[in-house]
């Protein structure tokens, strides 16, 4: 009778590593998932704020802003609001956030991309606008958020630049198969600067 329990134990046991260790295995396997999938939400997000950001200089040194850097400002707003909202809705899924942050990066995003749509919709390639007080107003104000938005990526995101990410932020974010908390720190300093005025 001993014995038998004793089989039936050791059965338990191992039939259990063998469960935990295929668990452990499928976890990892998701952790490197969202890892993977952070890293590629993360990079077009910081490289389009540091790109807008220089272009925005370029802009309100000469006053003037072409058909093509319109556009191109008009796509990086495109995907601050859409990589910003996607990273909340993957925090509020995974309770990242407390409290649960309001997605005002991306409606400011939305909400500056009317004028740039206007240019792109209004005028041709090739076209130079001349921009009048109001509209340097209402760049200045945008250039100031895009500026404290670039400064957080620099605190928090390794290796990103205007182009894109260097091998640094692939290594550090990616190869590890890990989940780092950078996107957090991120998502939350990005929806705090959003407010600020």
């Amino acid at each position: 009778m001993h014995r038998r329990w004793l089989y039936i134990v050791t059965t338990l046991m191992v039939g259990s590593l063998f469960l935990n260790g295929y668990l452990y295995l499928e976890n990892r396997s998701y952790e490197r998932y969202l890892a993977d999938h952070i890293a590629n939400k993360v990079s077009p997000l910081s490289s389009s704020i540091l790109k807008s950001k220089i272009i925005l200089e370029d802009v309100l040194e000469k006053k003037s802003i072409s058909y093509e850097q319109a556009e191109e400002i008009n796509y990086c707003l495109r995907h601050i609001a859409v990589e910003s909202q996607d990273l909340l809705y993957l925090g509020g899924t995974l309770n990242s956030f407390s409290p649960q942050l309001s997605n005002k990066v991306s409606l400011e995003a939305v909400r500056d991309k009317v004028f740039f749509e206007g240019i792109v919709r209004d005028h041709a390639v090739g076209d130079i606008i001349l921009l009048d007080y109001t509209q340097l107003e209402d760049l200045h104000r945008l250039h100031n958020r895009i500026n404290r938005y670039a400064l957080t990526v620099g605190k928090h995101v390794i290796g990103a630049t205007p182009e894109g990410m260097d091998e640094q932020y692939w290594n550090r974010y990616l190869k590890s198969g890990t989940i780092h908390p950078y996107w957090k720190n991120l998502m939350v300093d990005l929806e705090w600067e959003a407010y600020q005025r």
